[in-house]
């Protein structure tokens, strides 16, 4: 029997916050901070936890050049600095200073650097970079995304980027397990999130599996959403090994286990939810990245939501749980931070 639970208006986490795209969701247990970005509007955001009034210290980082997108933010082993993948590279930024600094750019001609942007990232458990570049949104909207996107680890010690897919659509909702031995790793257009085998001593992957097909499941378990079709999104992997992953297209997110067998299924009042983070200094709260409905027109005015909005995407959601999830807390980036 799959477990349903609802949020509403009252989940919402921050009312006064409403963003374009928003995604990328990082928690760092060190202060209690949630971390996010708005991908259109190349922004990092943070904001502290313990705070009762949130807005009191809501943090932005944000990228002025025209074109410019985040598409995630990470951490590092300076609390205040994070990475930034950007459109086509990553940077450190400094949410005290302000100050952003270029580390490395994608080897890309320049024909892929206009053409493609950063997407979802993650740190592995030896503190590499893993991050994925995906058709650009002025070229989308022309053509629709392509598969001619690259899945990139970033080497902490030599900045080195290895490619370690190609011809990739949307990669998203990178996980590892602990002991940096698997990758969990979704092509979004695929309706799948599949498994390697990952070698750390020669950094190949390897044996690809299929661990879930969204679209075959939401019929299997006879999965109700409003929408499209279900497209698997952001995800996080929990330490009792169970996947939570955003699907984009529904309003849905969903708790399947290692077998592909939906357990849970979250149901949000918006119809483009992003990604999904498990967090909270004890484990039991739930983060919920969404996306406005009209977030790809750039003339659309994005207000914060009325009461007579039936779909309140853009906002982020929380839910309080009452076990404990079992967080992995993400990784920290071991490369020299110099910003």
């Amino acid at each position: 029997m799959v477990e349903t639970v609802e949020l509403t208006r009252k989940n919402v986490l921050l009312p006064s916050y409403r963003g374009r795209l928003t995604e990328g969701l990082c928690y760092d247990l060190r202060n209690n901070s949630l971390l996010w970005v708005d991908i259109i509007n190349a922004e990092a955001h943070r904001i502290f936890l313990d705070d009762e009034n949130l807005e009191k210290r809501h943090q932005v980082l944000r990228l002025s050049e025209k074109g410019e997108s985040i598409g995630a933010v990470l951490k590092t082993t300076d609390v205040d600095t994070v990475l930034l993948c950007h459109k086509s590279g990553v940077s450190y930024g400094n949410f005290s200073s302000g100050k952003i600094k270029s580390v490395v750019s994608y080897p890309l001609t320049d024909e892929q650097k206009r053409r493609l942007r950063s997407n979802d990232a993650h740190i592995d458990p030896l503190g590499n970079l893993w991050v994925g570049v995906m058709t650009d949104f002025p070229v989308t909207k022309v053509e629709g995304v392509q598969f001619e996107g690259f899945l990139f680890r970033i080497d902490h010690k030599t900045l080195e980027v290895k490619v370690m897919q190609e011809k990739t659509g949307i990669s998203n909702g990178l996980a590892f397990s602990k002991d940096a031995r698997k990758l969990y790793w979704t092509d979004s257009p695929t309706h799948q999130v599949y498994s390697f085998d990952y070698d750390n001593e020669t950094a190949t992957i390897s044996n690809k599996k299929v661990i879930i097909n969204l679209e075959d499941a939401f019929k299997t378990y006879n999965v109700e959403s409003q929408g499209s079709e279900p497209i698997p999104d952001g995800m996080d992997f929990t330490g009792n090994e169970r996947f939570i992953s955003a699907v984009f297209g529904t309003n849905s997110a969903v708790e399947y286990n290692l077998q592909g067998e939906i357990e849970k299924v979250f149901k949000l009042p918006a119809e483009q939810v992003t990604n999904v983070l498990v967090a909270g200094r004890n484990g039991d709260e739930i983060f919920f990245n969404t996306a406005h409905l009209e977030h790809e027109d750039l003339d659309a005015v994005v207000k914060i939501a009325d009461e007579n909005e039936v779909d309140i995407g853009g906002h982020l959601f929380k839910y309080k749980a009452k076990e404990n999830f079992q967080p992995r807390y993400q990784d920290l980036w071991k490369g020299t931070v110099n910003v």
